[in-house]
């Protein structure tokens, strides 16, 4: 189940991200980078995560031993920018509202979208984020589960998860 979790975290985040590039990076400290036109398939299965390359060779990672799985965007920046990356997001897991918070310092506009694991839209808004103030979202109505909060700014887009319970 958590493998399958993973799973799709993993090919959702690269469909929201558009992602060309998988980087896998280990506790040890090494770095693998896959390009996605050269992947034929990736799989969790037995606690590893398999990538089977196109040219028939097969990369294999144990779960436990990957640090990060990092996606790069078309233009070679990774879509994880350390300056929107850092935004708070509570309570987490959530029952009735649920928190933004911004470390942004000036008048930012930002898409927010809140979608399920099967990419459905919950949750879609533009706005004009002002400093030190949060945004709060009425979740109450929602089923429980896991949601992908992806906010989206001139700097980039970063995507994090969040559960209801």
């Amino acid at each position: 189940m958590k493998n399958s979790i993973l799973l799709i975290l993993c090919l959702i985040h690269f469909l929201l991200a558009q992602a060309q590039t998988l980087n896998v990076k280990e506790k040890s400290g090494s770095q693998s980078n896959y390009v996605f036109s050269d992947i034929k398939k990736l799989t969790f299965a037995m606690g590893n995560l398999n990538i089977n390359k196109k040219d028939g060779s097969i990369s294999s990672y144990a779960i436990s031993g990957i640090q990060f799985l990092n996606f790069t965007s078309p233009t070679g920046i990774s879509d994880t920018k350390p300056e929107i990356d850092h935004f708070g997001v509570y309570p987490n897991p959530a029952h009735d509202k649920l928190t933004i918070s911004y470390p942004f310092k000036t008048h930012e506009r930002v898409q927010i979208d809140i979608l399920g694991v099967d990419g459905k839209v919950f949750y879609s808004q533009s706005v004009i984020l002002q400093p030190q103030i949060n945004q709060t979202i009425n979740v109450s109505a929602w089923q429980g589960g896991i949601y992908l909060i992806r906010l989206n700014t001139e700097k980039g887009m970063v995507t994090k998860k969040f559960i209801k319970n």
